[in-house]
């Protein structure tokens, strides 16, 4: 039985991870403020950086996902991103080679190819243009798997997934969710863009698949559901899943425009408003795979 080491175990996606393999093939990598009912078998450590040991942890193992990664939030610096998204991966990439790891699969970010739209039909090929620091540590840390990996036995598999969507999601999903809960009405009802994301249980199957097929090894991919979804669809499916009547506003886009200015969100209206749409069409055909989770049945699978 082959060992799996999932890092980031204590995150939307890394718990759903975990409990998709059975118990005694799945060890998770937490920090030491995160370990709470763990699932299977676990190791925690102090801090993520380049200088971070993680052979306890790689001991045995044949595979790993490293999801672990830190975003923007109050407080953190860029220096910061980079030490954990950049530094610590490339020291996990360093050990998993030394340890003997034969594949090792790598979540990166949509964002590497730039955060604003509008964009359509993003793939593989499309210009890279990170924005922030978070995407652009990503796109250094794709780099130096490739580079590192050269003529050395361990595989690599690089995806790069967009909003990745579930009942727990955090960050814009999330916040979404919170609104729908507890708003009886939202302002969006002028907005027709449409954007690309991933059911948690397709990037799982996506994971799953990356774990075990020959065709996938040393490429990068582009994943997404393969269809956009508008505003209007996020909000009628959550409403529909808290049971609540949502009315979805009318308000002319310049009027939002101008309120978002005044309180400095004019980047979140552009994320909302600008198309940002994704062809995954390259991972669906290498694979011959079709996912069968979209927006409504993510949400009807969890009720």
């Amino acid at each position: 039985m082959k060992k799996v080491l999932v890092t980031g175990a204590s995150g939307f996606l890394g718990r759903r991870l975990l409990s998709s393999f059975s118990e005694d093939e799945v060890r998770g990598l937490y920090r030491n403020n995160k370990v709470n009912n763990c699932y299977g078998e676990s190791i925690s450590i102090e801090k993520l950086d380049g200088d971070t040991d993680f052979s306890d942890a790689l001991l045995d193992v044949d595979l790993v996902v490293h999801l672990a990664a830190m975003t923007h939030s109050n407080g953190i610096s860029d220096d910061e991103i980079f030490e954990v998204n950049y530094d610590a991966t490339k020291r996990l990439i360093e050990q998993s080679i030394t340890c003997g790891v034969k594949r090792f699969i790598f979540i990166s970010t949509l964002g590497v190819h730039g955060h604003l739209g509008p964009k359509y039909d993003v793939r593989e090929t499309s210009d890279i243009s990170p924005s922030n620091s978070y995407s652009l540590s990503k796109y250094k840390s794709e780099q130096a798997l490739q580079s590192l990996t050269k003529d050395k036995d361990m595989d690599f598999v690089v995806l790069r997934p967009p909003v990745i969507y579930g009942v727990n999601a955090k960050g814009s999903f999330g916040r979404l969710k919170s609104l729908i809960s507890n708003l009886p009405l939202v302002p969006f009802g002028a907005i027709d863009s449409k954007r690309s994301m991933i059911s948690i249980s397709n990037m799982i199957e996506i994971i799953h698949l990356c774990l075990t097929d020959e065709r996938v090894i040393n490429k990068v991919f582009v994943v997404a559901d393969p269809n956009p979804y508008t505003l209007a669809d996020i909000v009628d499916t959550l409403a529909n899943y808290e049971r609540r009547r949502v009315r979805n506003v009318y308000i002319p886009l310049g009027l939002i425009r101008a309120c978002a200015s005044i309180v400095g969100k004019t980047r979140l209206v552009d994320q909302l408003t600008l198309d940002y749409t994704v062809d995954s069409s390259c991972f669906y055909e290498t694979l011959d795979w079709v996912p069968v989770h979209n927006l409504s049945k993510e949400f009807e699978l969890s009720e």
